[in-house]
């Protein structure tokens, strides 16, 4: 099924949980997606959705459009939800998003982890991270020397050094809220952390 129910359910629960965050914000997001153009594609086993021949840019459309508060710029996103962070969840996210970015080499990926490396951890960068465009090989690492010989401790430094919500979402998006720009900043990196919560429970399903 290309659209098992779990992967459904969870997939769309983490887009929601990013566009709530969002738009409390001030951004704008308009979802895409096949599921979301074609609905009836969630109700075809693997073998009727292929034989569609839905053209593969459409197969791969990120899952949102993302504009500031002030509509100075757009990125697309691709919204990704995984369990756990481990190589084989690295190389199937590589895989993922190489396809993709053949059609859609500018788009970004959100990538939430149910389960984090801490599990006390309670900041966003503990369940979030993003891969920018361009930068896809991230996901083959760790980079650098000394890198960990054991899988778990490895993947948890690969973790660390990949980018956060920081990279696509900065302070002068709220410019348009003049003196009170960094107010909204820090809100927004405040609520990020918060909804760790609801990251943290999708992990559970």
């Amino acid at each position: 099924m290309p659209f098992s129910l779990p992967n459904l359910l969870r997939g769309r629960l983490a887009e929601q949980i990013l566009t709530v965050l969002l738009e409390r914000a001030g951004y704008r997001v308009t979802r895409l997606g096949i599921e979301v153009l074609f609905d009836e594609v969630k109700y075809l086993d693997r073998e009727r959705y292929i034989g569609l021949g839905l053209p593969q840019h459409l197969r791969t459309l990120p899952d949102l459009l993302v504009a500031d508060p002030g509509v100075t710029w757009a990125q697309l996103i691709e919204v990704k939800f995984r369990r756990s962070f481990c190589r084989a969840t690295a190389d199937e996210l590589f895989a993922t998003l190489s396809e993709q970015r053949e059609f859609w080499p500018d788009s970004y990926a959100v990538v939430m982890l149910g389960q984090p490396f801490h599990p006390a951890a309670r900041f966003h960068q503990d369940y979030i991270r993003v891969i920018p465009p361009g930068e896809t090989e991230r996901l083959l690492g760790p980079a650098g020397i000394n890198i960990p010989t054991e899988e778990q401790d490895a993947m948890a430094l690969l973790w660390d050094q990949l980018p956060t919500l920081g990279r696509i979402f900065r302070f002068r998006d709220f410019d348009q809220f003049g003196e009170h720009r960094d107010d909204h900043g820090r809100e927004f990196f405040s609520d990020a952390d918060f909804i760790t919560a609801a990251i943290r429970e999708l992990g559970r399903l």
